[in-house]
């Protein structure tokens, strides 16, 4: 069809309602030419075209068909018939007849590989949500066991160092109960900071550690149960967990 005449603008508009996208955009001019140069004004590369275009836009995020989107579409799936509609766009009948039937890639194909890149693009999400959260969740620990050290009456940029260095060094520490424990003992220094490398459990039920830091923190105006119960050997019906916000 002759993009001047009235059945290719009958035509277009006809497809034109079938925009499956979150984002439907009005039949421009710009958009109106990019098909038509495109295809040439043959009804079955113009609807492919069509297809393809609403297919990238949902797989690339914009949900919106443009000429950007179009152009790229026939970049990537006319190149088989670049030359036959070279010929058409030329009007040279000789070089027409050098042709047969017209075909463009299979939509199978098209559809396949652009359901690999969303595929692709879920992924990645996915692992930038998981990082992200196990980035929250280690600054919460990391924020709930500085609280709980600060309350056994260690200074607070003492605190941060200890915990910091714990959880970089000790991956095995994971929850708050035995960083406060871990770090107390730095704090009462019953634990050598070249212990800290090692990949065995530190050992945290010694009795006599036990009286010295209830002894400890009666120095600091604390009952034992107390003491006890903040650097986690107690366990509490409200105490902070380490998904909990602080207030």
């Amino acid at each position: 069809m002759k993009k001047e005449e009235p059945s290719w603008r009958l035509f277009i508009e006809g497809i034109w309602d079938y925009q499956w996208v979150r984002n439907p955009m009005e039949l421009t001019t710009e958009l109106n030419d990019a098909i038509y140069e495109a295809s040439c004004g043959i009804t079955d590369i113009a609807v492919k075209i069509f297809m393809f275009s609403q297919i990238r836009a949902i797989t690339s995020g914009t949900e919106t068909i443009t000429p950007q989107i179009i152009k790229g579409v026939v970049k990537d799936s006319l190149k088989l018939v670049e030359p036959m509609l070279n010929a058409l766009r030329s009007g040279n009948l000789n070089g027409i007849a050098k042709f047969g039937d017209i075909n463009i890639a299979p939509i199978n194909g098209f559809i396949a590989a652009e359901q690999s890149k969303l595929d692709l693009g879920s992924m990645l999400q996915t692992f930038q949500k998981t990082q992200k959260e196990q980035q929250v969740h280690a600054e919460r620990l990391k924020q709930d066991a500085v609280v709980r050290l600060t309350l056994l009456g260690v200074p607070e940029k003492e605190a941060k160092h200890n915990v910091s260095k714990i959880l970089s060094e000790m991956p095995h520490v994971q929850s708050v109960q035995e960083v406060v424990q871990v770090a107390y003992k730095f704090h009462l220094g019953l634990i050598e900071d070249k212990q800290t490398t090692s990949k065995t459990r530190p050992q945290i039920e010694d009795e006599r550690d036990l009286r010295k830091l209830v002894k400890a923190g009666k120095e600091n105006g604390l009952t034992a149960y107390q003491v006890l119960k903040d650097a986690g050997y107690i366990a509490s019906d409200f105490s902070i967990d380490a998904g909990s916000e602080i207030g």
